[in-house]
């Protein structure tokens, strides 16, 4: 290709590059993603112990799922889904219950109203 520049490393490690074609004459942003496995580690421990799940339910905040950068990039550029978009949580829901359930740190199911 040409010009590659590291410009961002965010805090679970994921590297953020630009990269310029100068054949073709385009920029690409390229994601570097570290080992998920500790997070799903992290989720099945959080979904294993029911009480975490129960105790969160009863003090009103439920954490129902822990999504890695990897996946957040997946939702936006596989389903065109904004995991900051609050019109686009009821479908993230409908993805993360469908196609990520390992993501989930409950084994409780929630569906939030359009």
């Amino acid at each position: 290709m040409g010009h590659k520049r590291l410009l961002d490393v965010k805090l679970d490690g994921t590297k953020v590059w630009f990269e310029h074609d100068s054949i073709e004459k385009k920029n690409h942003i390229h994601y570097e993603h570290p080992d998920v496995e500790p997070i799903l580690e992290y989720t099945k421990a959080l979904r294993l112990a029911s009480e975490y799940s129960k105790e969160g339910i009863k003090k009103e905040w439920w954490h129902y799922m822990h999504i890695p950068d990897i996946v957040i990039c997946k939702l936006r550029f596989e389903h065109g889904l904004d995991v900051w978009n609050k019109n686009h949580q009821k479908r993230i829901f409908e993805v993360i219950n469908r196609d990520f359930a390992y993501l989930k740190v409950t084994e409780g199911k929630h569906v939030p109203r359009a």
